[in-house]
């Protein structure tokens, strides 16, 4: 990964999740298997794998769509139990908050994750490095 100062990614939209993993899928998507998911979508897992290797500098938001997508046996609509790794921080809502919070909060001069976690409305839920 090239030398940065911060990583920050911004995932809106449907997630679906197993026991072991959860995925950012494509608004366009359908019939979601658990057989094609890794064909269709983004494996959180492995996004973790990449910003996990700048600590202190990845800053990842999740903003779940409230409207649940079909999915086959064994994937669940929605973000699943995540296990960030140590120095990132996550943060989970909606996409209308993840888009207002990201702009006026978390990415303004000056203002520190925890504060602007502190900020944030109950649907947002911040975790990992603060």
């Amino acid at each position: 990964m090239p030398q940065v100062d911060q990583i920050v990614v911004l995932l809106n939209g449907h997630f679906v999740h197993s026991d072991t993993d959860t995925w950012f899928l494509p608004v366009d998507v359908t019939d979601i298997t658990l057989t094609s998911v890794n064909y269709e979508g983004l494996s959180i897992a492995t996004l973790f794998n990449l910003v996990g290797t700048r600590p202190e500098q990845a800053v990842i938001f999740l903003g779940a769509d409230v409207n649940p997508i079909t999915t086959g046996p064994g994937l669940i609509s929605g973000i699943g139990t995540l296990n960030v790794p140590q120095g990132v921080f996550v943060a989970t809502g909606t996409p209308p908050d993840m888009g207002v919070n990201i702009w006026r909060d978390f990415l303004s001069d000056g203002m520190g994750v925890a504060d602007a976690l502190k900020r944030a409305p109950d649907t947002v839920s911040g975790f990992g490095y603060v």
